[in-house]
C-alpha cells in the first residue's frame, strides 16, 4: 500500500483496505500515544470510516473513545467496545 501523509489520503484508501480485509468495520486501538489536539482534530477526519480509541487517562470527546491504561479488565472492555460497534 502506498504511504499517506495526511488525513484525507488515510480515508481514501479506508475502502480499499475494507475490500481487502473483507469487512465494513475497521477499528484502530492507538495506545502510547497521548490524544493532542493535532492528534484529536486527525482522527475526527477519519471517524466516519473508522472506529477510533486511544488508551489514555485522557477524556475524549465522542465519536473518539478512551480507556485507561489502568482499567481492569481492559481487553474485555476493549473486545465490548469492538463487539458493539460491528
Amino acid at each position: 500500500m502506498p504511504t499517506v501523509i495526511n488525513a484525507p489520503q488515510l480515508k481514501s484508501k479506508i475502502p480499499q483496505i475494507k475490500k481487502h480485509l473483507q469487512t465494513e468495520n475497521i477499528a484502530l486501538i492507538i495506545n502510547n500515544c497521548e490524544p493532542n489536539q493535532e492528534m484529536i482534530k486527525f482522527c475526527n477526519k477519519l471517524t466516519d470510516v473508522l472506529k477510533i480509541v486511544f488508551i489514555t487517562e485522557q477524556p475524549l470527546d465522542a465519536p473518539l473513545k478512551g480507556f485507561p491504561q489502568n482499567q481492569p479488565n481492559l481487553l474485555s472492555a476493549i473486545q465490548s467496545w469492538i463487539n458493539e460497534i460491528g
